[in-house]
C-alpha cells in the first residue's frame, strides 16, 4: 500500500501526472507495465497512473 502525498493545488497542475482524488488516501498501487517508473492505481473505480513522487515511502 502507498499513502499519496498532501501537495497544494499550484503544485499539481505542475505535475499532471498526480490525481487529486488520491490526496491522503491509501490505495493499492502497483507497477505500471509499459512505463518504467510509473504507477498504476484504483480509485473509486477508476484507473490512475502516477509517478513515484506522489507516494511517501514507508507506509
Amino acid at each position: 500500500m502507498a499513502f499519496c502525498k498532501e501537495v497544494g493545488k499550484k503544485r499539481i497542475k505542475n505535475c499532471p501526472g498526480i490525481a487529486i482524488q488520491c490526496r491522503g488516501k491509501i490505495v493499492m498501487a502497483e507497477p505500471h507495465p509499459r512505463f518504467t517508473g510509473a504507477w498504476r492505481y484504483e480509485l473509486n473505480g477508476e484507473t490512475w497512473v502516477c509517478s513515484n513522487w506522489a507516494f511517501e515511502e514507508g507506509y
